[in-house]
């Protein structure tokens, strides 16, 4: 099988019941569902193929968050699945898995 740069456009919703722990320490989860997943791959012939849907309709995801200051938010999220997705690369199937650590950090105002 030859390398293949597959370009994937997503849209996940997580909706997340969150416990706080004082005004600093947070810790979220809750269900994932991806509504957008666009993915595929440029062949030999310079044609787009359709890859396949890298990430299943529904997951998880769990993560914490710590304020600082009052302002800063250092917010740290593990996103995955709970089954494979079936891909297609030039005409050979195959499953699957994928999973994703988030780190964000933002400005409260």
């Amino acid at each position: 099988m030859d390398n293949a740069n597959v370009k994937i456009n997503t849209l996940d919703i997580p909706i997340l019941l969150s416990f706080r722990l004082g005004n600093i320490f947070r810790l979220n989860a809750g269900p994932l569902f991806t509504v957008m997943n666009n993915c595929y791959y440029t062949d030999s012939k310079r044609e787009k193929q359709m890859f396949g849907n890298t990430r299943p309709t529904f997951g998880y995801s769990a993560g914490a968050a710590v304020v600082l200051l009052r302002k800063l938010m250092i917010d740290v999220r593990y996103m995955g699945y709970f089954k494979p997705t079936l891909q297609n690369y030039e005409g050979l199937e195959f499953n699957s898995r994928n999973a994703s650590i988030v780190l964000k950090i933002g400005f409260l105002f």
